[in-house]
């Protein structure tokens, strides 16, 4: 409660600083949790300095408040913005944006598959095809382990997705992963050793998270 106070009263003193302003937003998101306050409190922050560190700070707070919230696309717009600034942090602001967008496009496929609505999961999985920005997105553990993996427990719908996933053209991108999934549907991890050395490495691996031997990397971490 002192906290908050002396906060507040330091923008009393100052209106027009972006700083206590940050504070404040983190006081309230952590440990008062109130976060509709706190959201506020960011978008203050930007709306006064929206040029300089200040704002750097209070987009990724803000960005990383609205991502908890699962509110990814209001994420992904304070992101996209901050990244429009020259700032030496756009790439990150960029990368994290990016992040955001494939994660929400893969769970698009995922709601579609467990509807089982074939005309919503072609149309998302056509979507992560042309809009996924992330090359990490092909071996995230939200496709790998979130949405094939499950597919193998279901017969011949494993075998309909693999075709769909050839059909929008994942070939290319995905090749090592779509591979594997194959040799999963078929139980065949040896049909693997006939591949070539710079694909053979990369499905091996994909079979082995696909059938729940291996544990996935670690992807992008925004703290």
């Amino acid at each position: 409660d002192e906290a908050e106070a002396a906060y507040r009263r330091a923008i009393e003193l100052d209106p027009a600083d972006a700083w206590p302003w940050n504070n404040l937003g983190n006081l309230l998101a952590d440990p008062l949790q109130r976060f509709d306050e706190a959201e506020a409190a960011y978008r203050r922050a930007i709306e006064l300095d929206p040029a300089v560190e200040d704002a750097d700070w209070a987009c990724m707070k803000l960005g990383k408040l609205l991502e908890q919230q699962n509110r990814p696309d209001e994420a992904i717009k304070v992101l996209a913005r901050a990244s429009e600034r020259n700032t030496p942090l756009r790439s990150f602001f960029q990368r994290w944006a990016a992040f955001l967008k494939d994660h929400a496009l893969v769970e698009s496929v995922q709601r579609a598959l467990r509807a089982n609505d074939p005309t919503a999961l072609r149309e998302a999985l056509r979507r992560l095809r042309a809009e996924s920005t992330e090359a990490g997105t092909w071996v995230d553990e939200a496709l790998v382990e979130g949405v094939l993996a499950p597919a193998l427990t279901k017969g011949t719908a494993a075998r309909a997705l693999l075709e769909l996933l050839r059909e929008l053209g994942f070939e290319p991108s995905a090749r090592p992963l779509l591979l594997a999934f194959e040799a999963a549907i078929a139980n065949r991890p040896q049909s693997l050793d006939e591949l070539e050395p710079e694909v053979q490495g990369a499905a091996k691996r994909m079979f082995q998270r696909l059938t729940g031997g291996e544990k996935p990397p670690t992807e992008l971490g925004i703290g």
